[in-house]
């Protein structure tokens, strides 16, 4: 929770920052040094206490066991590996028909993960394969 305090807090600051930026307060097109020497470091220190609170999250959930993710662990290298060729095709397909954009991602989404989990699967059937992936 402090991470993510820390995280919220630069991002505040980062707001403030762009909005000074755009309100007409100072030149839009060359900002003062100060303004610069902020945002760069509202900016850094935001990225730095968001990478320590994913870090922090993950390190927490580590311990709790959902089973789908469980089951999904043995063949997760093989499904990092596969996905982009599922993921790249259904995105294609979805193109062009006028679903809504949550039922779109929802095909791509399902669709990518049971495809490349399933031939992950059957991959991981053959010796050689199966000690790589």
């Amino acid at each position: 929770m402090v991470w993510l305090g820390f995280a919220m807090a630069f991002y505040g600051a980062i707001l403030l920052l762009v909005y000074t930026h755009h309100s007409g307060l100072m030149d839009f097109n060359s900002p003062p040094l100060w303004w610069h020497i902020a945002y760069g470091l509202a900016f850094a220190t935001f990225s730095a206490a968001m990478t320590f609170t994913v870090l922090a999250v993950f390190l927490r959930f580590a311990r709790s066991s959902l089973w789908l993710l469980d089951a999904m662990r043995p063949s997760a290298y093989g499904i990092y590996l596969l996905h982009f060729i599922f993921l790249i095709w259904l995105q294609y397909i979805v193109y062009d028909p006028a679903f809504p954009a949550f039922v779109k991602f929802a095909i791509v989404f399902v669709g990518t993960l049971s495809m490349s989990w399933a031939l992950t699967a059957l991959l991981r059937k053959i010796p050689v394969v199966a000690r790589t992936i």
